[in-house]
């Protein structure tokens, strides 16, 4: 039996896994700055094995109590061993990407693979049949692009991410409207595209879409995506695996 800490703090949230027996039985959603709060989560709980990653700053809080939780402890970095081969310079590469990448393969073993991470920004993962992971590509998000819109011109409007009840129009009426359908439709159709390309060169290819839009805009694509929101969570704890 195993039971294992899992801590991936990202752009705006940390999340908090507790992993028994390979199976992720709980998780926490923490403020970026989580290191108070992951002591007062696990409550002086000990573990097998922890693993802490970053995709920006670490808290040394949430270091210190990794630390302490644990026997034996990974800090991600970009020479931590990973149970895949990385044919990308790992000094630029995120934690979060190499994760989700680990991951997906650990679920589909031999398949040609593209992860798609809905969060902060949009990332696709593109990882081949042997578990090479051949490299990815980055763009801004949902939120980033309404943001975006709003603060590089002189008048267009904040706008908000409509929820899915609402009917998103293939061209605006208003400029409210216009700046709705273009980022959510823009971004259907960049991602459908992503996909229709891969599936053009290999058809068994599966495209799995994780983070935290993963679900709304899969309700908006043409193409069929698997959804794994805990994808990169998966990931970390068999990158942990690996290396205890």
């Amino acid at each position: 039996m195993s039971y294992h800490l899992i801590v991936d703090q990202g752009n705006t949230t940390c999340k908090v896994a507790l992993v028994r027996d390979h199976a992720i039985e709980n998780i926490s959603l923490l403020s970026s700055t989580a290191g108070e709060a992951l002591e007062q989560l696990i409550g002086g709980q000990q573990f097998d094995g922890a693993i802490y990653a970053s995709v920006g700053q670490r808290d040394a809080v949430a270091e210190t109590v990794v630390m302490r939780s644990a026997t034996n402890v990974v800090f991600m970095g970009q020479d931590t061993p990973v149970p895949i081969r990385v044919a990308y310079d790992r000094r630029t590469l995120g934690a979060d990407r190499l994760a989700a990448a680990v991951g997906a393969h650990s679920l589909y073993p031999n398949c040609e693979l593209l992860v798609i991470d809905a969060g902060t920004a949009i990332t696709y993962e593109h990882i081949a049949a042997d578990g090479t992971y051949l490299g990815g590509n980055i763009a801004p998000g949902i939120q980033l692009r309404f943001k975006a819109l709003h603060h590089f011109t002189g008048r267009l409007p904040l706008v908000e991410q409509p929820s899915l009840s609402q009917e998103i129009p293939l061209y605006g009426g208003t400029t409210e409207e216009a700046i709705v359908a273009g980022v959510i439709r823009g971004l259907a159709h960049e991602i459908d595209g992503y996909i229709s390309t891969l599936h053009a060169k290999t058809e068994q290819a599966r495209v799995i879409m994780t983070g935290g839009n993963a679900n709304y805009l899969a309700q908006i694509l043409q193409s069929r995506t698997l959804i794994h929101t805990d994808l990169v969570l998966l990931g970390l704890n068999r990158i942990l695996e690996h290396n205890v």
